[in-house]
């Protein structure tokens, strides 16, 4: 009589599971086939030969006859399956480090390329900007020397067109009433009269160098004769001349006049001369007995 232990109960569950998962699961029967197929041994599963006839048992199924029957085959079984079982997750686990190894490895590269790129991308963005920054000074440089050339020949031109207009307004202005007046003094001038006497005051001693050289940068200057009516009438008038006249056009009248007026041991009447004023510099003007001259428009 065999004794059943619980091995025997156990390995006789394991088997009936197993012939169950390799009847009913055609996944199972394949891999655990494709296993069998790599593995270089094999499973034996001859039954011993009996002395006796043994007694008469049911038969399997015929999904059944495949599979081992027998403790030993069984045992061997299991003992392939667990090896396969070994093997899958072995292969699991070197399969999930590759792919983590090549993951880490791309996204190292990746921020090594993004890192690479940007510093490329911060080089040439400071290279553009510096350039950008050069070009602007110097076109600020162009434009700011355009403007004052621009500023200088408009200066010129319309201190040429107030010069042709001086005399009469110097002779119908009430305080001045300058006649006969005729230039002595333009920066346009080549060869002004004034400079002569501007020596002579120089050598003199009546002036210095830097006085001698602020009454140069008068935009006018102008000698006429007085009404006989009212005697010591100004005989010269020192103008400066501006489309709108400002503060320091007023300022610079007064200052150079009475330098010029040192020089010359003469009167000299100081004036502005101008299309337009503010208010407030016309009162300005006449505080410091400033005579403002208004030319006319260029379409009048």
């Amino acid at each position: 009589m065999t004794t059943t232990t619980p091995d025997n109960r156990q390995n006789d569950r394991f088997g009936e599971q197993l012939r169950n998962a390799l009847r009913h699961d055609q996944e199972t029967r394949r891999a655990l086939w494709q296993f069998l197929e790599e593995e270089p041994e094999t499973i034996n599963t001859e039954v011993p030969e009996q002395t006796t006839e043994p007694a008469s048992e049911p038969e399997l199924a015929p999904e059944a006859t495949s599979a081992p029957t027998t403790e030993a085959g069984i045992a061997q079984l299991t003992a392939t399956l667990e090896r396969f079982i070994e093997t899958t997750d072995r292969n699991f686990r070197e399969l999930r480090q590759d792919l983590r190894q090549d993951i880490q490895e791309s996204h190292s590269g990746l921020l090594a390329e993004i890192h690479d790129t940007q510093e490329k991308m911060d080089a040439g963005y400071h290279r553009l900007h510096t350039r950008v920054q050069s070009n602007h000074k110097k076109l600020t440089r162009r434009l700011s020397h355009l403007d004052r050339q621009i500023g200088d020949a408009s200066g010129d031109e319309y201190e040429r067109r107030a010069a042709l207009q001086t005399p009469r307004l110097l002779n119908r202005d009430k305080q001045i009433r300058l006649q006969k007046a005729r230039s002595v003094w333009a920066k346009t001038h080549a060869n002004p009269p004034l400079r002569d006497q501007l020596d002579q005051a120089l050598a003199a001693g009546r002036v210095t160098k830097d006085e001698v050289k602020e009454i140069k940068q008068a935009d006018l200057v102008f000698r006429g004769s007085t009404t006989p009516k009212r005697a010591r009438r100004p005989q010269y008038a020192l103008l400066e001349a501006s489309r709108t006249v400002q503060a320091h056009d007023v300022e610079r009248a007064r200052d150079r006049a009475l330098l010029l007026a040192q020089a010359l041991g003469e009167p000299v009447a100081p004036a502005v001369i101008g299309q337009t004023i503010n208010p407030n510099i016309a009162q300005y003007a006449a505080r410091l007995r400033v005579h403002w001259l208004q030319t006319r428009q260029p379409d009048e």
